[in-house]
Order: C-alpha cells, then structure tokens, then sequence
C-alpha cells in the first residue's frame, strides 16, 4: 500500500530534467525546494522525507529551478498540473499570458496602444453610424500551466487539452 504522503508525488520529465509533482498543490519540485514543502505542506516527519527525497534523488530529480526548460506553447497538458483559462497576446512574436483577463487588457493598451471599441447598449447604434468601429480583441482565451506556483517564479504556458474519450 501507498503511504499517504507519496500518494500525491510523482516525478514528470520536462524536456531533458525531472521535477517532482504535487497533485494536491498542483506545482513542481526541486532538489532545491521538495524537502521545504513535504515538511510545510504535507507536515511529513524528517526521517520520512529523507527516504522519499532519496528515492526522488535516486531518480534524477533536477538540482533547481534553474535546470528545468519551461515546455513550449501548444503541446499536450501536464500530468499532474493544474489547467487554468488564461488568456494570450495575439501580436505577433509578443504571447504576453495572463490569467486574469483584465491584466491582459492591460497589457494590450499599455504596450500595444489597444483601443476596445464602443461599449453600452448604444455600442452597436454608433458603429453602424459611422463611429468607432468595434476593435476585435487582441487576446484570445486558451488553457495554461505552470510548472511553478511560487507567485515569483509563475510562468503559463499554453496548452492543449486531454480529450475526454
């Protein structure tokens, strides 16, 4: 049987390195930091977590952070990883990700001097009288990961979605 604090672990290859997986946190892990969060997360005692990191050592879990490739945009989900709806940057060679749509927008005016087009219940009256013209969004909704969910080391990248067959 499966002791309850390996349960939620698995080791993931991403590109040529290995992380560590938390299920229940939906991150990955080093070296660097899995001993930290098995004692603060899981509350797992020293003598556990020295067997687990071993084994997890023992498989090439990668030193840190450093050594691990975030996975391009477009390819298969993460086992293990949480799927978020973000939202990406249209503009050519720019693919700004955010996760929250009004940060995008903001990204889009502020670096791409996007302008939305008219709003409210006249919105459609005044474009078809020769106003503003509605502005298609220069962002598009898809579905994101991120290896990491340290707030400073939060970087998405788009994926594609496992069928459910």
């Amino acid at each position: 049987m499966v002791a309850p604090e390996e349960a939620f672990l698995s080791v993931l290859q991403v590109g040529v390195a290995k992380v560590a997986v938390c299920s229940q946190h939906g991150g990955c892990y080093t070296q660097d930091n899995i001993d930290r969060h098995l004692a603060e997360q899981h509350k797992v005692k020293r003598k556990k977590r020295a067997q687990l990191i071993a084994e997890l050592h023992s498989k090439g879990l990668a030193v840190s952070k450093e050594n691990v490739q975030q996975p391009p945009d477009g390819n298969g989900a993460l086992r293990g990883l949480a799927i978020l709806t973000g939202y990406q940057c249209r503009v050519p060679s720019c693919g700004a990700i955010s996760t929250n749509r009004g940060e995008i927008k903001k990204h889009c005016r502020a670096i791409h001097k996007w302008k939305s087009g008219p709003r409210g219940r006249n919105a459609k009256k005044r474009s078809s009288q020769g106003g503003e013209q509605l502005t298609e969004e220069p962002y598009e909704e898809v579905k994101v990961q991120t290896l990491w969910t340290e707030k400073k080391y939060i970087s998405y990248f788009v994926v594609r979605e496992p069928r459910g067959d």
